[in-house]
């Protein structure tokens, strides 16, 4: 079987990878290597909001979803891309986490279901 040539460098760069360039190969898997893969599972995983009833009485107390449901779309791949891209560890990567850690949310104490 013969490879293309992107796949074969990208295979090439994951197994010369040291451990603690996970993030970087993560990083080039996710926007580049298998970006079509990565837009699929984001819609996929998009619904399973609706799937945790305290997120799904949230969604649906803030009417977010029945209002304005392709803005809220848009956010969560804003956000979930812009950590990727930049990192969690990053200054842009720590302010997304931040701010959406920050925003009201009346049916949970704490941030864990948002990751």
């Amino acid at each position: 079987m013969k490879y293309h040539p992107t796949l074969v460098a990208s295979l090439h760069c994951q197994e010369n990878a040291a451990p603690t360039d996970w993030e970087t190969t993560f990083r080039r898997l996710v926007l580049f290597d298998l970006a079509a893969d990565m837009e699929l599972g984001f819609f996929l995983s998009y619904y399973r909001n609706f799937a945790i009833p305290s997120i799904a009485a949230t969604l649906h107390a803030n009417a977010e979803i029945q209002q304005r449901p392709i803005k809220r779309s848009y956010d969560t791949a804003l956000v979930l891309y812009e950590l990727i891209a930049c990192g969690l560890d990053s200054d842009r990567g720590c302010r997304t986490l931040l701010h959406r850690t920050r925003c009201p949310d009346e049916h949970h104490s704490d941030a864990r279901h948002l990751l």
